[in-house]
């Protein structure tokens, strides 16, 4: 569950189960990332248009085990 302040929701997964929930892969258009663009990435907005402008790489907490 996201916390206070969070706007948007980064998710990897598989491409029938997201949707559902309004995860979408065209929010994703702008931002980089450590996966392949195949299984990258389902994004939510939890506030509306808070992707408006966003341009950078998603970064994984190190628990994930992820180095760029």
């Amino acid at each position: 569950m996201p916390g206070p302040g969070h706007k948007i929701v980064v998710v990897v997964g598989h491409p029938q189960y997201y949707p559902r929930f309004g995860f979408s892969p065209q929010l994703a258009a702008n931002l980089a990332s450590p996966f392949s663009a195949r299984t990258f990435s389902w994004l939510l907005e939890l506030v509306a248009v808070a992707l408006a402008g966003v341009k950078g790489r998603v970064q994984y907490p190190p628990p994930f085990g992820i180095s760029d």
